[in-house]
């Protein structure tokens, strides 16, 4: 069995093959696992056939709001929704649906682990305080917009934010 079964994160990255499957089709499938999904929409159906997603496949699909996963078995590589800050929706295979409100949902015991790990990979740019206070800003975001939740920002946040031109 010489099949590929795990695609390391960012793996063609970067690469002219991406590049056109990317114009081809937004979300790239390479063997059942999701390879890149950066350049999807608003909304992304991952396939019932999909068998795991990549670490950093939707690495900041800014335009990501709504997420539906239709297998209840899917893996999530760590990152793969990283920076998706715009996404307030996922929608599990069960037709379960869960909304991301406030950064206080990324802690929530109370959602399935699938949905707690997309939350927390779209907010991973956001470090705050136990209090809710914004003490790091990563991921040289240009157009930035604070989750709900976040009561103060704190000394230095947005120091290597280099590419933000606009916060709201």
């Amino acid at each position: 069995s010489g099949e590929v079964t795990s695609i390391g994160e960012r793996a063609f990255f970067g690469t002219p093959w991406l590049a056109a499957r990317q114009s081809e089709q937004p979300l790239v499938v390479v063997n059942d696992i999701v390879v890149d999904g950066a350049a999807c929409g608003a909304r992304v159906v991952i396939p019932p056939s999909v068998k795991s997603v990549s670490g950093w496949s939707f690495f900041n699909c800014f335009a990501l709001r709504q997420l539906c996963l239709s297998s209840p078995d899917i893996k999530l590589e760590g990152h793969a929704f990283r920076n998706c800050i715009n996404l307030d929706s996922v929608r599990l295979a069960d037709d379960r649906e869960f909304r991301l409100r406030s950064i206080a949902d990324v802690a929530d015991e109370a959602l399935p682990e699938a949905v707690r790990q997309i939350f927390a990979d779209s907010y991973n740019c956001f470090k705050t305080d136990e209090e809710y206070q914004l003490v790091e800003c990563t991921g040289n975001i240009e157009r930035l917009i604070l989750p709900r939740g976040i009561v103060a920002i704190g000394d230095g946040v947005f120091n290597d934010s280099n590419l933000l031109t606009h916060i709201r």
